[in-house]
């Protein structure tokens, strides 16, 4: 039962969250937008995707980002 009722819970919360919506400038293109907004210190690791979703235009950009661990912070 209980697996129902989160089911339920996250079913209906995942209907009311929105991503960030950032506009591309005029003449942009994706990967120029891309770069635009990339995390500091990131490289594209692929090529940047264009397409639509329910008729909304989105850019898909993937990137690696270096991260170094401290000496306080466990690797597990």
């Amino acid at each position: 039962m209980r697996c129902y009722l989160f089911l339920l819970c996250l079913l209906a919360g995942s209907t009311i969250l929105n991503g960030q919506v950032i506009q591309r400038n005029d003449g942009e293109t994706a990967a120029q937008f891309a770069e635009r907004f990339k995390p500091q210190n990131a490289k594209l690791t692929h090529s940047v995707i264009e397409m639509k979703w329910n008729e909304i235009p989105i850019v898909l950009a993937l990137y690696k980002q270096p991260y170094k661990l401290t000496l306080k912070q466990d690797p597990e």
